[in-house]
């Protein structure tokens, strides 16, 4: 049972939960120790704005599974997969599963380990050290394997990522500077670019699976 109306209203001058501040992915255990000693689910406030954060297992299992009484949409109309809600969810998800096949996915798996292989190369050229780069590289790169964009592009793609996060969260209140807006649009023209030009030049890739879809109307 949710009780989030009994959840303790934690400050914003208690705990900076401003989650895309840099600070705070640095040092988020004072956080995670706060919410461990306080319950379930909790109210907190950052700003004018007011969360929730969820972090016991049943309660994450009903806000995930209980579709009518949570429901995924913003205030603000998103056509992503994650925020909508059963059925339109489950049409959406379905088709997208039409093109991760076992083939599709079995395909990657060469491209995958020379990925892999590339970073690590990296780090050891600069003798270890510091494996942020590696590991926010990583993702990013497999992500652009999928939808057929250039290894080249991969820093693009990985400032354009943490751009577009930027201004998602300005929709939950956080601010958002002018370079990522204009990131994130960049990355928008980017993507449909690359989508438009799979409609008269196919590919063999996922991101161009997913396009045919679309054309199939399916």
């Amino acid at each position: 049972m949710l009780r989030a109306e009994s959840s303790p209203v934690l400050r914003a001058q208690d705990l900076d939960w401003n989650l895309l501040n840099p600070a705070f992915q640095r040092d988020p255990y004072q956080h995670y120790r706060w919410e461990r000693d306080h319950g379930a689910v909790h109210v907190l406030s950052a700003g004018d704005h007011t969360y929730y954060r969820i972090i016991g297992y049943d309660e994450i299992v009903t806000v995930l599974t209980d579709t009518q009484t949570f429901s995924s949409r913003t205030t603000n109309e998103l056509g992503w997969l994650v925020f909508r809600d059963p059925p339109e969810h489950d049409k959406l998800r379905q088709a997208i599963a039409k093109a991760f096949t076992p083939r599709a996915i079995a395909v990657l798996d060469a491209p995958v380990a020379e990925i892999v292989t590339d970073l690590w190369n990296h780090v050891l050229a600069d003798h270890g050290g510091d494996l942020h780069e590696f590991c926010n590289l990583l993702p990013v790169s497999v992500i652009s394997l999928i939808l057929g964009i250039p290894v080249s592009r991969r820093q693009d793609m990985s400032r354009w990522s943490l751009q577009s996060l930027e201004v998602l969260g300005s929709m939950f209140g956080f601010p958002v500077s002018s370079e990522a807006k204009q990131g994130s649009a960049e990355f928008v023209d980017y993507l449909k670019g690359l989508l438009d030009s799979y409609r008269h030049r196919p590919a063999d890739n996922i991101g161009a699976h997913l396009v045919t879809l679309s054309m199939q109307g399916r």
